[in-house]
Parts: C-alpha cells; structure tokens; sequence
C-alpha cells in the first residue's frame, strides 16, 4: 500500500514555496502533542524548517528565453550599462506563417465531408486573416518600435501614400495589410538606430527598400499564432497527410518561420535585470573578447555585432522558491549543463550555434525536420537547452546559500569504493566500454560543448562559514587577447 510517511503536493515549481511550508508547518503540528506544540511554538529556532530539495532535471522545465546582446564596433557597453538598462538586449520571437491559398487547398481536403470541411476552413481562414492584419501593429506598438497608435496610423498612412506615387500595384497586393512587412523590416533596421540613439525613420529610403523585399517575401502568407496551430494540428489530425503536409519541409504548402529580435518589454528587462547585474562583468568581458577575435576572423567587418544567450528566468526564481521553504538545509541541484563562462566561451567561438538540443529526434523525421532547423515542425522534436549553474548558485549565494560542490556528476561515483585502497578514476573499465548510448550520455562530453556535461550543485543555508563563492571554470582565467588568436583558429576549424 501507499506510504503513510510521504506525502505528496501537486503544485507548480515556480510558485508552489507558500503551500509547500503551510504543509510542512502543518504535519510537523501533527505530530507533536500539545505541551510540545506549546514548546514549539513558543521557540524560534525550533519553529524553522530543516531539510533538503532535490532536483533531478527540473531546471529544464523552466521557460528559455533566447536573447542577443548587441553593440556597435569598439563600442562595447559597460559593465553599468549592461545591469542599469536593457538598450544593448533583443529578445527572439518566432513569426510562424502559411501562404493562404496552400493552407486553402490542404483544409478543403481534410474534413468528414467536402461541405463541412469547407465550412470549417473558411472560418479558419477568416479568423487568421483578421489576425494577420492586427497581430503585427500589436507587436510593433508593445515592442516600442513605434511610440504610439497614434505615430503608428501616421506612418502606415505616409508609406501608403508613397506606395500609391512610386509603386501603385504594391498597395493592392498588401491584402494582409501593412504592418507584418513593416514590423519584419523595421525589426532589421531598429538594433542599429537604437545603438545610436535614433528611432527607425518609417519615411526613409532605406526602411522602404527592407518594406518592399518583406512584402515580397510574406506574400499571401497568414500568421499562426501559437494557439490557432494548436487548433489547425488538431484539427488536420496527428500523424495524417494533411499535417505532414503542413510541417514537412518538402511539402509546398509547409509552415514558414521567421526570427525576430525584437526591444525587451519592460517587464521582460525588469525579470532579467537580476540576471544582469549578477553577470555583468562576464558579459561586458565577452564583449571585449569578441572584438579582440574579430580582428583574425576573415571578412569579419561588420560594425553591428552580437552574442547570443539562452536563459532561463525561472532558474533564479526556483532558488528563491526553495529558500522561502527551508530555513537551512540543502539544494541539490542535478542537471544537463555548465558554468556561465563555459557557455559564454561557446557563444563566442561557436558564433552559430544556438545553444539548443534536440533530445528525441526521430530518424523518419531527420530529412524534413531534425537536419532543417530546430524550428522545422515544432511540435514534433523536443527541444532543450543547458542550464547556467553559475545562476543558480549566485541566485542563492544572494540569499545565503554556500556553494558546497559543483562538478561533473558521475565523479560521484569515484568519490568512494570499499573495495580500493584508492578512488577507482576509470569506471569504464569496470563497465566494460562504452557499450550503450547511455553510458556514452553519462561520460562522454560532445566536442562542440567540452564544458556542457551532467552536473551536480549542492547548496547549503544555515552550516558552517566556509568559503561560498562559486568557483567557475578555469576558462574565467584567459587573458583576452592571449585567447584571441586560439579562438579565432578554433572558430574557422
């Protein structure tokens, strides 16, 4: 039967501290009897809750968020810039789009009969071409690249005008309307007039030019956003033609996706200004790094430059889950990953890897999806990333967490064995070889990520006072530009 000793809480990791310690609080009370309550309430110290929560691949779980960091030339932004504004950041948004008439023809197919099916498709189309018109004009007001609605409906009605004298029939192809090539062109154009101070000028030549090679390129194209592909997955069925029609590169009629950088919302920056201020003098370091290796890439001349992270907010905020259970005790952190320096090391000589992993890819699925793109038929490929350990230990060093121990996790297993007078270093050798790709998993690292490995991070709260600070990897020692020229040679090979 059930064990009477556990006692389960179904909640949600990222807020779930409040029910967890009432829980706690409330089964500590039940067992104590009444002189030991009146005991227990009445001492402080007694009343804290000591334990340890462990977590084995939940850190994740918790949402990416895929930003770049930008900066012009020599100009690298400060140490204080960084952790003050969020002017140097962009955040990665995925436009999923269809072209009309093609999406049309695979609806008009797929049904229990033509009529009903031809019913249902009207009104889809109908509800994405509304959407199509209006979700853009949204996300150019909410991102900033437009001050106003009022700012917006001048600059729509000044472009149409001059569409209208220099290029007539372009203003009655723009069916969809005007702002989803107006917001994938002035995303192009803003990075570098934000950098120096200048809002993206919807009048200029240049802004017209990127308008018209958009409305080219999203001709008759209707936006997904990510509930109607829910609903048009479930509606063409799993596993059927009519969705790899949909997701399979091969097929005319397949969803186009587009990245987008766009300016963080203030409640974006305001969620990662922790993030920024705990890695300031890393970002601002790598900065100066990439510039130093700049100067040996070929063709490298370009004024506009960028890293890319990936990050997960919730990382600090499970820390501060956790601390708001235990009153001392210990995390016991376990999980895909590497310290900030390792994964910054990546951005730079790995300029176009995107920090992601496809963990279950499908072999029927290669060709049309896995060898595409990572965003090639979402939906059908899992996708992960490596959790940043230097942001979960500072998160808690925040708040009185020691670092205890950090490293590879499997070194665990030679930490001890009764059976040698000294720490057996090779356990392969016991295991026989690599003989299954779990083993390979567990002890093997992937070339281009030397870092990236299973680890474990043990915090402790309410111990002894021995040192704390997170220790990352010996990479935080390289001289910038000592390391230039060996990176430069590590990104051409």
């Amino acid at each position: 039967g059930p064990n009477p000793n556990l006692h389960v809480v179904a909640a949600d990791a990222r807020d779930a501290a409040g029910s967890v310690r009432r829980h706690a609080k409330s089964l500590l009370a039940d067992l104590l009897n009444a002189s030991e309550i009146a005991d227990f309430e009445g001492q402080t110290t007694a009343r804290n809750i000591v334990g340890a929560i462990v977590s084995n691949e939940l850190l994740d779980e918790m949402d990416p968020v895929k930003v770049r960091m930008y900066w012009l030339g020599d100009e690298v932004p400060s140490q204080e810039e960084l952790s003050e504004n969020c002017l140097s950041f962009r955040e990665n948004y995925i436009l999923q789009r269809v072209n009309g008439d093609q999406l049309r023809s695979v609806l008009s197919g797929n049904g229990p009969d033509s009529s009903t099916a031809s019913e249902v498709a009207n009104k889809l189309l109908d509800v994405l071409a509304w959407e199509t018109s209006s979700l853009p004009c949204e996300m150019l007001l909410l991102s900033g690249l437009v001050a106003s609605k009022k700012e917006l409906e001048i600059a729509v009605e000044a472009l149409r005008d001059r569409l209208a004298r220099e290029n007539p029939e372009k203003v009655n192809d723009l069916a969809s309307g005007m702002c989803l090539p107006m917001l994938l062109a002035a995303a192009s154009l803003a990075i570098p007039a934000a950098l120096r101070g200048r809002p993206v000028d919807f009048e200029s030549d240049q802004f017209l030019e990127a308008f018209l090679l958009e409305a080219d390129r999203v001709d008759g194209s209707l936006l997904l956003t990510k509930t109607r592909y829910q609903d048009l997955r479930r509606h063409v069925g799993y596993g059927t033609e009519a969705e790899s029609a949909l997701l399979f590169r091969s097929s005319p009629a397949h969803i186009h996706t587009d990245e987008l950088y766009l300016p963080l919302t203030p409640g974006r920056c305001s969620e990662l200004s922790g993030w920024k201020i705990r890695h300031k003098s890393e970002l601002h370091a790598a900065a100066l790094l990439w510039n130093e290796i700049a100067a040996y890439r070929d063709g490298e001349k370009e004024e506009l430059r960028h890293l890319k992270w990936t990050l997960r907010p919730g990382e600090a905020a499970f820390v501060d889950q956790a601390d708001r259970i235990l009153d001392r005790g210990f995390i016991l952190s376990m999980d895909y990953g590497a310290d900030f320096l390792g994964l910054a090391w990546l951005s730079i000589v790995r300029p176009n890897f995107e920090g992601l992993h496809i963990m279950d890819a499908r072999e029927q699925l290669a060709n049309e999806c896995t060898t595409v793109s990572h965003l090639q038929c979402p939906g059908l490929q899992d996708i992960t990333t490596s959790i940043d350990f230097t942001e979960v230990a500072r998160s808690g060093e925040e708040r009185g967490w020691a670092t205890r121990a950090y490293g590879p996790l499997f070194l665990l297993e030679s930490a001890f064995d009764p059976f040698q007078e000294e720490p057996l270093v090779h356990l392969l050798e016991r295991a026989g070889g690599i003989r299954s790709m779990g083993v390979k998993g567990w002890y093997i690292k992937p070339e281009f990520e030397p870092w990236v490995s299973f680890k474990l991070l043990v915090q402790e709260k309410g111990g002894s006072e021995a040192s704390s600070s997170f220790t990352s990897s010996p990479s935080a020692a390289a001289n910038a530009k000592e390391a230039a020229a060996t990176a430069a040679t590590t990104t051409a090979t």
